[in-house]
């Protein structure tokens, strides 16, 4: 069958979640608040029995992508970058003062992806790539799953210390080169969805 992506929260900038679902595994990328001043209609009550989710990646720690992480169920693996994890515990205890520091620091199930290294769950694999943010740690995921490429963009920028370098003279966009280079391995693997903060691109045949 061919992988199924839902975006939730889509007709909206921030508090998105993707869900992706292949024969015998469903991941969400994300989970996260909508901004502030932003009017949404749809108040989600995620249903994590019925949902059967696997695991849960997150692009980086801004709270429209993290801020409702102390949802999701204890036995669900969770995936981020290490930074993230230090980054969140800080915001929480020094700004917030709220008990979700202990909340994770005391939660099984948290993993630390590294970029260019796969983590595979079941039948899904997810790559991770460094981006270029105003988060520090911040990640694009390139999904296989069903013979199946699916690049989830998350918030990334081609300008800063990650993205955007001059080299012998000429400005370079590094972003380019790890899509290149990486992601679609010099042109010779295909993308078959581009997905995005607010929609899919579909580039089956």
């Amino acid at each position: 069958m061919k992988t199924k992506i839902k975006i939730i929260n889509g007709n909206q900038i921030g508090g998105c979640i993707t869900v992706i679902s292949a024969d015998k595994t469903k991941i969400l990328i994300d989970f996260g608040e909508s901004l502030p001043d932003i009017e949404s209609d749809e108040k989600i009550d995620f249903d994590w029995r019925s949902e059967g989710i696997n695991a849960v990646f997150f692009t980086h720690y801004h709270g429209d992508h993290i801020g409702r992480i102390d949802e999701i169920p204890n036995h669900i693996p969770i995936y981020m970058g290490e930074t993230t994890y230090r980054v969140l515990l800080n915001i929480n205890e020094r700004i917030h003062k709220t008990k979700e520091p202990n909340l994770l620091k005391n939660r099984p199930n948290i993993n630390f992806i590294e970029p260019k290294t796969a983590v595979l769950i079941d039948d899904i694999k997810i790559t991770a790539y460094s981006v270029d943010h105003s988060a520090f740690d911040a990640y694009m995921f390139l999904v296989f799953a069903n013979n199946e490429y699916i690049l989830h963009t998350g918030d990334y920028r081609d300008h800063g210390h990650k993205g955007h370098i001059k080299k012998n003279g000429k400005d370079r966009n590094v972003l380019l080169d790890v899509i290149k280079y990486y992601v679609t391995d010099r042109g010779r693997r295909p993308i078959n969805a581009l997905v995005t903060e607010v929609g899919i691109l579909l580039l089956r045949p």
